[in-house]
């Protein structure tokens, strides 16, 4: 299996990703140097976002050819999540199933998954 984690709002400890998928995962990971609510200053930060996602999608889909589907863990304001629609290639990238933090049952759990066709 494999994980991305989008540490951009607050930074996602591994044992989160693990507890959800177990040990035999590879986990990569987008972030910034101190992840906060207020990071994102303007349009180049989120250019520069775009383009690291883009990246990140072939890179993993190079060196796990075998996988059928990213698990995607974002912490990441709404014009991120937003870029992440947009860069995602349903013919091109792998599957992607995103979670979310649930405070009630204290952890991630799966909420969406977005395939091709």
């Amino acid at each position: 299996q494999v994980a991305l984690k989008l540490s951009l709002s607050v930074e996602i400890v591994d044992s989160r990703i693990t507890a959800v998928l177990g040990h035999d995962v590879a986990i990569w990971c987008i972030t910034v140097p101190s992840p906060n609510n207020d990071f994102l200053k303007g349009r180049q930060q989120l250019s520069e976002f775009r383009r690291a996602f883009r990246q990140a999608l072939g890179l993993i889909k190079a060196q796990h050819s075998d996988a059928n589907m990213l698990h995607l863990f974002p912490a990441v304001p709404v014009a991120v999540a937003v870029e992440v629609g947009r860069v995602w290639m349903p013919k091109a990238d792998l599957p992607l199933r995103i979670y979310d933090q649930n405070s009630k049952l204290s952890g991630f759990v799966p909420v969406y998954d977005i395939a091709s066709e």
